[in-house]
């Protein structure tokens, strides 16, 4: 009950991680985006990166130890769903999305 009460004293706090990552969120996407990725919106804190074998890029991407989530069959497409970081985990998201791709 105690960190129930701490949690709610907070509030603020909690307000300005949001926005963060919010923040986080749409240059994540416009990056992706300006190099030519397919991504889908979403109202929480993932994206889903439409990819021609998002189990390939997935291995490699968790040999450059960078962990994401594959979502097969969603939308008829090989997506992975990646989690919103900080600015220099997205930043290096992306770099190693581009090297994958461009092997």
């Amino acid at each position: 009950m105690a960190a129930g009460l701490s949690a709610l004293n907070q509030v603020d706090e909690l307000k300005k991680q949001v926005t963060i990552t919010l923040e986080s969120k749409l240059c994540f996407l416009a990056d992706l985006r300006k190099r030519g990725f397919v991504v889908e919106d979403t109202d929480a804190n993932f994206i889903l990166v439409n990819l021609p074998d998002s189990s390939m890029v997935a291995a490699k991407l968790k040999d450059m130890g960078i962990i994401v989530r594959l979502r097969p069959g969603i939308r008829a497409a090989s997506v992975l769903r990646v989690t919103v970081g900080s600015n220099a985990d997205n930043v290096r998201l992306v770099a190693a999305l581009e090297e994958i791709m461009s092997e």
